[in-house]
């Protein structure tokens, strides 16, 4: 058995939320997943210490597909909330303000990036990063299509096409696709797939017993 390396590769681990990295330095002793005590191996995946048992039981759990009909129908459902959210914010700013203020759209992307990743257990994957996209695309775009609405230059399916489009078609400016494109990054980068990288087994250092102070004791 070799010795764990000195840093753990950076990950994620399953109860993210929740539980703390700890190094090698720890002992290894107790599984960071169940929280049982660790005799002989252990494991580490990503920074988290864990048990042989649940080290196979994460492996299954990564394995198996995250966008299944419950979690995306899931993310879908949370995503829309925080993309209604985002247009309430964006014309909440124009309220206060009397300004389109661009970098509200990177807020918007954070919003529902992190909601749909919630969604998928915290794993995502190109299923979750394409929902996150469109639903910050259209809660960006909502505001810019009122303005499409008001113009009365395009009617039947022209409106609902250029809708879909305003923000490029209404006062183009180069900018104000950048900080969009930011935004939609933003909410693509968020709910990238969680990688895992598993290591191990190691062996649990003993305990050594103490020694008598003096002779005879």
């Amino acid at each position: 058995m070799t010795q764990p390396p000195t840093e753990a590769p950076a990950a994620d681990a399953l109860q993210f939320d929740s539980v703390e990295p700890i190094g090698p330095a720890a002992a290894a002793q107790t599984c960071g997943n169940c929280n049982q005590p660790i005799a002989g191996e252990y494991h580490q995946a990503g920074q988290m210490v864990v048990c042989s048992r649940c080290r196979a039981a994460l492996e299954r759990h990564f394995a198996a597909s995250a966008a299944t009909p419950g979690t995306v129908g899931k993310a879908v459902l949370y995503g829309l909330g925080a993309a209604i959210a985002g247009s309430i914010l964006y014309f909440g700013v124009i309220w206060l303000t009397g300004m389109n203020i661009g970098l509200v759209a990177i807020a918007v992307g954070w919003m529902v990036g992190k909601v749909v990743r919630k969604a998928s257990g915290n794993r995502g994957g190109l299923v979750f990063q394409g929902i996150a996209v469109a639903l910050t695309y259209l809660s960006i775009g909502s505001m810019y299509a009122l303005g499409v609405v008001g113009s009365g230059e395009y009617h039947g399916a022209g409106l609902v096409g250029a809708m879909l489009v305003a923000p490029f078609i209404l006062s183009f400016d180069p900018i104000r696709v950048l900080i969009i494109g930011f935004g939609l990054f933003q909410a693509w980068q968020l709910t990238q797939p969680l990688q895992v990288r598993f290591t191990g087994p190691y062996r649990v250092a003993q305990a050594q017993p103490l020694v008598a102070e003096a002779a005879g004791e």
